[in-house]
């Protein structure tokens, strides 16, 4: 029996897949020198590119499953193999990653030495297309825009830590709980979705008393594209984070701010006070509070979203 399974849904990938099938054939050598044996699973979900040619392509250099997903969305892909999966330890990464040469036999000895933990991430490097604009980096939340996080103490974790680039969950913590992906949060069709499918798993199986820990050794390199690297992309992705915090519940808006009022009037107090400073940051300078200003207006609006689908 093999002891890992790693798993990745993808969608139209042609361009950057293959980056990271090559990156696991080197990780794969490293397994076998402590003789690991490992699968890996990737669920194609509906792409209508040459994804499934590209994978089909490198069948012969790695223990690869490939299948398809017609429900239209990344954790309906995921769940369609959870089924699938008989090894101890689930590792789930994105179609844009590149890895450490001893990433799944650092993974491994991790969880292998910590075995009251179910659940384990580690750094998440960013592999950067264009250099980022200075005054950009120090305004913005790189953990929750790009999933990126670099740290050297590796030790117990919070769920909210926990990404989907570098994700390790073991098996016995889905048999004990029964949860599958929340297929109404995470990437599908529509233009605005709610994030956070990886993290609302983590939180919900943290609920049921799973435990986290952070390794730093583990180490991925996640795939930053230049058309992402500007304001307006950063500004806008904020509203998909706010629609998704709510999923988790209460838990998920974090520190209330005005507690004699309830959630959802929080929300939209907040909500009003940006809707009104928005309009002049198009009449400031280019600056970090009239990022903000935008930034805040959006990230609301997918709050109050994801009240109205998660909350009621």
């Amino acid at each position: 029996m093999h002891q890992i399974d790693v798993i990745i849904a993808t969608y139209n990938s042609e361009k950057r897949i293959a980056n990271t099938l090559e990156s696991l054939k080197v990780v794969a050598k490293n397994l076998e020198k402590i003789d690991v044996e490992w699968k890996l699973y990737i669920i194609d979900n509906n792409s209508n590119d040459k994804t499934s040619q590209v994978i089909e392509d490198n069948k012969g250099d790695l223990p690869l499953i490939l299948s398809y997903c017609s429900i239209q969305g990344k954790s309906a892909a995921l769940n369609s193999c959870l089924p699938s999966l008989k090894a101890e330890l689930r590792v789930f990464t994105d179609d844009d990653i590149t890895f450490q040469e001893d990433w799944l036999a650092q993974i491994w000895k991790c969880a292998k030495e910590n075995p009251e933990f179910d659940i384990f991430t580690g750094n998440i490097i960013g592999n950067w297309e264009a250099e980022m604009d200075a005054k950009l980096k120090t305004w913005i939340p790189m953990g929750s825009t790009y999933a990126l996080r670099e740290e050297d103490v590796s030790g117990k974790c919070d769920s909210g830590e926990v990404w989907g680039p570098n994700m390790s969950i073991r098996k016995s913590a889905f048999d004990k709980t029964g949860l599958k992906f929340n297929e109404d949060v995470g990437p599908s069709s529509g233009a605005i979705y709610p994030m956070g499918d990886e993290t609302n798993m983590v939180h919900r199986l943290s609920k049921a008393g799973c435990k986290c820990y952070f390794d730093h050794l583990s180490v991925v390199h996640h795939l930053i594209k230049k058309e992402t690297i500007n304001d307006d992309w950063v500004i806008r992705r904020a509203e998909r984070l706010g629609y998704g915090l709510l999923a988790n519940g209460a838990d998920g808006y974090g520190k209330r701010k005005y507690r004699n009022i309830s959630l959802h009037n929080e929300i939209r107090l907040i909500f009003l006070f940006w809707a009104m400073v928005y309009p002049i940051t198009f009449i400031m300078p280019r600056c970090k509070h009239s990022f903000w200003g935008k930034w805040g207006y959006f990230h609301f609006r997918g709050l109050l979203k994801g009240y109205k689908r998660f909350m009621k």
